[in-house]
């Protein structure tokens, strides 16, 4: 009788770690479009853009491969996605292989990052569609504000433009 329990609850089993892994097996995949770059006066450049999501170890590591430019130009950055809080799926870390570590929050359909290089602080935006991830980057100095104000309620307001905002839809192949 025990293994016969075994072998009726292996299903359930299979289901509960498939259910877990259903999350970012929707995003695995390669992802090809155009990345286009803004600057306060309108476009400034665009490239060819990549992504790669694949497994390395189901439910916990993913590589996560972005390549800017093509054929011998090709900026390749391999990246890993890694999950820390997989109880509520929503916590991860994208590790550059170089000790920067990057805080990844998944929520909806849609990874959220932000995080400081030299001064400038970029707002990330990764979300998934029908055969598609859309990803936007936003950019702004924090030491530069178009207005700051005191409410008469004491509440602080500052108001800060872009310096920059990355677009790419990238398609699944």
């Amino acid at each position: 009788l025990p293994l016969m329990i075994l072998l009726l609850s292996l299903p359930l089993l299979a289901g509960a770690q498939t259910a877990k892994d259903t999350v970012m097996a929707r995003w695995c995949g390669t992802y090809k479009g155009t990345l286009q770059i803004f600057g306060k006066n309108g476009k400034v450049d665009e490239v060819p853009m990549g992504l790669d999501i694949r497994v390395i170890k189901p439910d916990s590591l993913w590589q996560w491969e972005i390549t800017y430019g093509s054929g011998d130009d090709a900026d390749i950055r391999d990246y890993q996605l890694v999950a820390i809080d997989t109880a509520r799926n929503y916590a991860y870390t994208l590790d550059e292989k170089d000790g920067i570590l990057l805080s990844f929050y998944f929520v909806g359909k849609v990874f959220y990052s932000l995080f400081e290089v030299n001064g400038t602080q970029l707002t990330t935006f990764y979300s998934l569609g029908k055969d598609r991830i859309s990803m936007q980057i936003i950019t702004m100095n924090p030491a530069r504000k178009d207005y700051e104000v005191l409410t008469g309620e004491g509440i602080h307001v500052s108001a800060f433009p872009p310096t920059g905002i990355q677009q790419a839809v990238l398609r699944k192949q």
